[in-house]
């Protein structure tokens, strides 16, 4: 069996709400045949402690170096404070972003809805096919 490639992944998260970003980090961390690197800003990093100008060049230095960008489609997505900076920092650097809508979910962002090169269902096949998808295809 050729080595399987490894995917580097920025989760776009809230540290105050982060049930979505640990349970995705599960799955893909339960995924079978997937190999992945956590690209994302640690939860142990102290942001109250360090300047807004700290906190966006360690985002966009993560992102920049990431294969995708996963972001929750949720209302309140296009209200957090960042994710506008991450959108951004994504679009210069030409790093897919994958939506994942929350099962509990029925209403997205409209904002991570446009920038998304494509929607993912809360189950682990879905989110590892839209990976897997929007790598190859930002590669061709």
């Amino acid at each position: 069996m050729p080595a399987l490639k490894e995917y580097r992944v920025f989760i776009s998260h809230c540290w105050t709400h982060d049930e979505y970003y640990e349970r995705v980090r599960d799955m893909l961390k339960d995924a079978k045949y997937f190999r992945w690197l956590n690209k994302s800003i640690p939860q142990d990093m102290p942001i109250e402690t360090i300047s807004d100008q700290r906190l966006e060049r360690e985002i966009s230095e993560r992102i920049s170096d990431s294969d995708v960008v996963i972001m929750f489609d949720h209302p309140a997505a296009s209200r957090r404070r960042w994710i506008d900076r991450e959108l951004n920092v994504a679009r210069y650097w030409s790093v897919p972003i994958v939506a994942v809508r929350p099962y509990d979910l029925e209403r997205g962002s409209q904002l991570v809805n446009e920038r998304a090169f494509c929607m993912a269902a809360w189950r682990t096949d879905s989110i590892v096919k839209a990976i897997r998808s929007a790598v190859q295809d930002s590669a061709e």
